[in-house]
C-alpha cells in the first residue's frame, strides 16, 4: 500500500480535520482524507463552498425561468403587453407621438 505522510507542528489541524471527518459521518480522519485526495486525484473534489454556489446558482436559474414562464403566460393570456407592442402601439419608447 502507497502511504503519504503530513506533519504539522502543533495538533490544532489534525484535530479540525478529525472533527471535520466525524461530522461527516465518517469512521476516522485518514478514512475521510483518503475520500477527499482520491476526488482530487481524479479532479472530482468540488469543496463545500463550490457546491453552495453551485446548488445556489441552480435555484436562481430556475427562479428566474419559472419568473420568464409566467411572463409569457400572462402575455400569451393578453393580461400584459411586451415592450415590443407597446412601442408600436404608442410609437415611440417615450410614449410620445412621432410627429
Amino acid at each position: 500500500m502507497a502511504r503519504i505522510e503530513v506533519s504539522y507542528d502543533t495538533q490544532e489541524v489534525p484535530n479540525r480535520l478529525a472533527l471535520i471527518a466525524r461530522k461527516k459521518g465518517y469512521r476516522s480522519r485518514e478514512e475521510y482524507l483518503r475520500d477527499v485526495l482520491t476526488k482530487i486525484a481524479y479532479e472530482e473534489y468540488e469543496s463545500e463552498a463550490a457546491a453552495l454556489y453551485r446548488q445556489s446558482l441552480e435555484k436562481v436559474v430556475q427562479g428566474l425561468q419559472g419568473v420568464y414562464d409566467t411572463l409569457l403566460l400572462n402575455a400569451e393570456l393578453g393580461l400584459l403587453k411586451m415592450p415590443t407592442e407597446k412601442m408600436n402601439q404608442e410609437g415611440s419608447i417615450d410614449g410620445k407621438n412621432k410627429a
